[in-house]
């Protein structure tokens, strides 16, 4: 394993005044402005885009590391938002920035942003430095799609060459050699004590024994998204509808169920309960059981998002 290292800016005590919520073309802010007497939450909207200082439209991830800083991964740089202003890390300016698309953005147990990149592999950006990570593998590794921090401190990556785990300074490179269904591993989720992966070919179950599980009800279903919410219930994201594992009760749901696509990419649970499920064409929430769908401030449906997020303040 090598590591580069480089002094950076010191995290200052500005707080992040706005949540982000990345869809392709536009960057949206979501306030809370009332409860309606059925408990659904309206929102207002705001737009930042390249005009007020993303480096590009193209939002990819969005992640609040306890400083308060919005951290958002544009195709074209890494940029810093403390609610008024925007400061780009790119492999230009942050050598140990390798590509300037960032793919996935993850905070650490201890404050530390994880830093995926499409081709530039792995880099932590803690207290204020830059350190790459290189994963020794085939090319496809370079490539990031999910980091997650086990509760035992260890780290978990998985890439399109498969999946990668740093513990006590070691790295180990899971592959279908090892029991992965496809080394595409797309997006990761702890759930108790075992780690599910969600790949291009379906839901693999790492167990403590170390013991992977291809799980057949999702055999060949491409998985962009896993989410455990606070009920104990599992939210997946497939490429074909969204997969809901109750306690060992699987449901599913589609566009004909108001969906407002097939294809999913992202889903998230906010602090009230409501889970948020963002689509190749648009945004939606489920609500006491229903799924409605989300228009912005001037009633236009929402184009592809790309990631979700609630910060601090519950926006």
């Amino acid at each position: 394993m090598k590591r580069e290292k480089q002094i950076g800016d010191m995290p200052d005590k500005s707080f992040a005044r706005g949540i982000l919520l990345a869809v392709l073309l536009l960057l949206l802010s979501f306030t809370r402005c009332f409860a309606a007497t059925n408990s659904q939450i309206e929102y207002d909207s705001r737009i930042w885009q390249t005009d007020e200082g993303l480096p590009q439209n193209g939002v990819q991830a969005i992640a609040q590391t306890r400083d308060g800083f919005i951290w958002v991964g544009t195709v074209r740089g890494l940029t810093r938002f403390d609610g008024e202003n925007f400061k780009v890390y790119n492999s230009k300016n942050t050598p140990q920035i390798r590509n300037s698309s960032i793919s996935v953005l993850s905070e650490g147990r201890d404050g530390s942003l994880w830093i995926g990149t499409a081709g530039g592999g792995l880099t932590r950006l803690k207290w204020g430095r830059f350190e790459h990570y290189d994963l020794d593998g085939p090319e496809p590794s370079k490539s990031i799609k999910a980091v997650l921090q086990a509760k035992d401190e260890s780290i978990w990556v998985g890439t399109l060459g498969g999946l990668y785990h740093l513990k006590d300074g070691t790295w180990s490179h899971i592959t279908t050699k090892t029991g992965l269904s496809d080394e595409m591993v797309r997006c990761l989720c702890e759930v108790d004590d075992e780690l599910w992966i969600g790949t291009s070919q379906g839901l693999n179950i790492l167990k403590k024994n170390g013991v992977i599980t291809n799980i057949a009800e999702f055999s060949g279903k491409l998985i962009r998204s896993i989410m455990r919410d606070h009920a104990g219930r599992i939210w997946l994201g497939c490429q074909n509808g969204l997969a809901v594992v109750d306690h060992g009760k699987n449901s599913f749901y589609y566009k004909s169920d108001g969906l407002t696509d097939n294809n999913v990419t992202t889903v998230c649970e906010d602090r009230r309960g409501q889970v948020w499920i963002g689509t190749f064409s648009g945004l939606g929430r489920w609500i006491d059981g229903r799924l409605l769908t989300e228009k912005d401030h001037d009633g236009r449906y929402y184009d592809q998002v790309n990631t979700i997020l609630e910060d601090v303040e519950g926006d």
